[in-house]
């Protein structure tokens, strides 16, 4: 056989090389983009605890395109986020709103909590054609409902949040018959609150006096825990708050003697930055979250394994906060691929239809179609965490059908 010049060897590897370098991954290489708006208060009294839920979407857009992104009419396409500060107002998150759907042509938007930014987004969105999908819905009817056909929330309610609450506190404390709940009065305690007393009674538990509320600007807590403290009742729950909020609230309801159950039942929760403020009175204190140690969760589904590896590689912790960026990102693409349409109402037609969802704790379903009239809401199995010898340790899974809201 006659042998190759070295010069025609190196050409034939170069050309070789090049050709297998351009066509990897091939089924990504004629990929167009898709673009989703996401929306948080990254300035302000929330951007504390809302600085995770952007990254949570980070994790979201990884997760897809790391899997060859997602097909919609036979054309790939790869997931961008384009974040934008809501600035902690409601004109912040209109401002925001104007400029991913007016200025950037923007269709899908993920993004934020804060009952105040919700409805400012909302009234951007729905108008426009645009589909929203909000990280958490705090439980007011201007949230979502008939009235908002393209509104979505990728995450378990704050409805949800008391049942699954309540529901581990009756297997810890047997003995616990009465609850005090404290939560912020921003317009949501009206609509809470004959919603949370049918769920207690529900498990047998009974909501005392009125529900404790307290202005966003509050700084001493003394006078809530009093009103707390007087109910006498056998635990306490702290509804939807920030961290500073539920710390401030432990350490003043522990400084009047109180010695029996403090609990969450927000699912925006991150025990161990509450820990930080509140310390050693936070022992004890639980409620829906995942542990910094998540990896040792049991029972995680392997896509939870996945994105707890993604964030340990950029060097986070997997927390409360980042599970909800994650799933209103990741629900809403599904949502995309399902329907195998780029536009909102074909996608929200679909969505609203589907039973079942992927989720980051595994088979998930849609519901809320009972509680608030549309099938909108994104549904999975809560984990409840604890403080325990100043460390947040998993304590029990609470399963999708016992937290789903129908």
């Amino acid at each position: 056989m006659k042998k190759l010049p070295i010069f025609g060897l190196l050409i034939i590897i170069l050309i070789t090389t090049a050709f297998s370098c351009t066509s990897q991954p091939a089924s990504t290489a004629n990929a167009k983009t898709l673009t989703i708006g996401e929306i948080e208060p990254l300035t302000g009294m929330f951007g504390d605890i809302f600085k995770y839920v952007p990254q949570g979407a980070q994790l979201a857009m990884e997760y897809i395109n790391n899997k060859g992104g997602i097909t919609i009419g036979g054309q790939k396409y790869m997931i961008n986020i384009d974040l934008v500060d809501g600035k902690d107002s409601p004109d912040g998150a209109t401002a925001a709103a104007n400029e991913l759907v007016f200025d950037k042509s923007v269709k899908f938007i993920a993004g934020t909590g804060p009952a105040f930014m919700v409805p400012a987004i909302d009234a951007v969105t729905e108008p426009a054609g645009v589909l929203y999908t909000a990280v958490y819905q705090n439980g007011q009817k201007v949230e979502m409902g008939p009235s908002y056909p393209l509104k979505f929330v990728g995450s378990d309610c704050s409805f949800s949040g008391q049942v699954a609450a309540m529901t581990y506190l009756k297997s810890k404390y047997p003995d616990v018959k009465t609850i005090a709940y404290i939560l912020i009065d921003d317009g949501q305690i009206a609509d809470n609150d004959p919603v949370v007393r049918a769920s207690a009674t529900k498990l047998g538990l009974t909501i005392k006096g009125d529900i404790i509320g307290y202005a966003p600007t509050t700084t001493d807590f003394t006078p809530i825990a009093q009103k707390a403290v007087a109910d006498d009742a056998d635990a306490i729950m702290i509804g939807n708050a920030i961290t500073p909020w539920f710390a401030l609230n432990i350490k003043a309801i522990r400084a009047l003697g109180y010695t029996k159950p403090i609990f969450s039942c927000c699912d925006a929760i991150v025990l161990s930055d509450i820990v930080g403020i509140a310390g050693t009175d936070a022992e004890g204190f639980f409620g829906p979250s995942i542990p910094p140690s998540s990896a040792n969760v049991p029972d995680l589904p392997q896509i939870a394994k996945d994105v707890i590896k993604m964030a340990t590689d950029h060097g986070w912790q997997l927390n409360e906060m980042h599970v909800q960026g994650f799933s209103a990102v990741y629900s809403m693409v599904q949502a995309i691929q399902a329907a195998n349409s780029l536009d909102p109402k074909t996608v929200a037609a679909k969505w609203e239809k589907m039973d079942k969802i992927n989720t980051i704790f595994g088979d998930g379903k849609m519901g809320g179609l009972q509680t608030y009239g549309v099938n909108h809401n994104v549904y999975f199995k809560t984990p409840i965490s604890a403080i325990v010898n100043g460390q947040v340790v998993f304590q029990s899974w609470i399963s999708l059908d016992q937290s789903r809201m129908p």
